[in-house]
């Protein structure tokens, strides 16, 4: 219900339909535009934050409602599967992705 209310109405902002997660950017916004986009987005959002698991993660320039782990957690499983002293890289540009101290 929810992802199809934001591909009818995603407030003027960008929405992003993840397989754990619904995104909505305001990137490429004015600041005014911008920072109404994220407030009707959170109004929409923080009521289902914290139930069954869904948290909500503030972007750059957006706000995500997310279910499951990050990629940094999707990263961390691929390590442990991996052989010792396998060259590996992870870029992420987000604190979101899980690369990032929290």
């Amino acid at each position: 219900m929810l992802r199809s209310l934001l591909k009818r109405d995603s407030f003027g902002g960008l929405f992003e339909d993840k397989a754990n997660a619904a995104v909505l950017h305001s990137r490429g916004a004015s600041v005014c535009k911008a920072r109404l986009i994220e407030q009707r987005t959170r109004a929409l959002f923080e009521p289902l934050a914290g139930t069954d698991g869904l948290e909500l993660l503030e972007l750059e320039a957006g706000v995500e409602l997310r279910i499951g782990r990050d990629k940094g957690g999707a990263v961390e499983a691929i390590l442990q599967e991996a052989s010792p002293g396998a060259p590996v890289a992870y870029l992420g540009d987000e604190r979101t992705d899980g690369c990032a101290p929290k």
